[in-house]
């Protein structure tokens, strides 16, 4: 949890979830972060998937695709970028959930760590991650965003 909040507070950014700090008087811990009213994305597309425009979800996603260029720009991979994981403010779409996030410009999987395949990049499945596919597996991941956005698939 200390990870997340240390993520979250070295990358302030309009498309990432604000931290306030810590409630550490009682267990479990509490991260205290900004309240976004739209709940998340997948949320959103499940509630209302007529209503969700094909220019939203594209607005939608490029939004998160900008927090992710910040958090890449400041070598910081996310690991768990997901539709569950982008919650909306005010129609600003923002990253969440920092539990997996590594400052880093290396990919490295943790094979005693369950994995979501669904999310994963196909670069990351031969587990030899080289500094060369990691820009192909950020892209790659903004184009799973982008695709599962569109889709509303599952």
């Amino acid at each position: 949890m200390m990870k997340e909040a240390r993520a979250m507070k070295l990358n302030e950014h309009k498309h990432i979830v604000k931290f306030y700090g810590f409630i550490v008087d009682r267990m479990p811990y509490l991260l205290v972060m900004e309240y976004c009213d739209g709940g998340s994305v997948e949320d959103r597309l499940r509630a209302y998937p007529k209503e969700t425009t094909i220019p939203m979800r594209v607005d939608m996603s490029t939004q998160a695709s900008y927090g992710l260029e910040y958090l890449h720009s400041r070598d910081c991979i996310h690991r768990d970028i997901a539709t569950r994981n982008c919650l909306i403010d005010k129609s600003i779409v923002k990253l969440a959930d920092f539990g997996m996030c590594r400052a880093t410009n290396v990919y490295k999987i943790d094979l005693s760590k369950p994995l979501n395949v669904r999310w994963l990049a196909p670069e990351a499945q031969n587990f030899d991650i080289s500094t060369e596919n990691n820009t192909a597996m950020k892209t790659d991941r903004v184009a799973a965003l982008k695709f599962f956005v569109l889709t509303m698939s599952r």
